[in-house]
């Protein structure tokens, strides 16, 4: 998989039919994030709409009042719907790994390299969900038996050697 490959970082905006969260839809999106757009009125279609044409990018609209429990539910289902990033690190590490590593042993050739991050070590404010992910990442390969599995884990990308 290239890095092309990789799909594009989501940005959930509430209040996306107008005003600043209309606008700031339009910046992530036009920085290369799709979108889900929320808002309560009728107008988040066609905020939505303008988004996908003007920018291109994956835009997912969802009418809810934030203001009502339901409302807070249906978001929430929209952003688990999409759960690219568990997809991405944790599901298709698994269905890979178990596709080629019973080949590997029979051939008595080949390894898996497992890349990991050092956000795995530990929780992480605003992204508790990739560390978690990359977290599984470092466990599974760890819990592989045998050796044709490695475990990449890079620091973070501020850090001096």
């Amino acid at each position: 998989m290239t890095i092309d490959a990789l799909p594009a970082p989501l940005a959930i905006v509430t209040g996306a039919s107008s005003g600043i969260g209309r606008e700031l839809a339009r910046q992530f999106a036009e920085n290369g994030f799709d979108v889900i757009a929320a808002a309560e009125d009728d107008d988040i279609s066609t905020a939505a709409a303008d988004l996908l044409s003007s920018t291109g990018a994956e835009v997912r609209e969802v009418r809810a009042d934030l203001a009502n429990f339901e409302g807070v539910e249906k978001l929430y289902r929209a952003i688990q719907e999409d759960g690219r990033l568990v997809r991405l690190n944790v599901e298709s590490t698994v269905h890979l790994a178990k596709r080629l590593l019973p080949d590997m042993t029979a051939q008595r050739d080949g390894k898996v390299l497992f890349t990991s991050f050092i956000a795995s070590e530990a929780p992480g404010a605003y992204q508790a969900l990739y560390n978690a992910s990359k977290s599984f990442v470092q466990s599974f390969a760890e819990a592989i038996p045998g050796k044709r599995t490695t475990l990449l884990s890079s620091p973070a990308k501020d850090s001096k050697p």
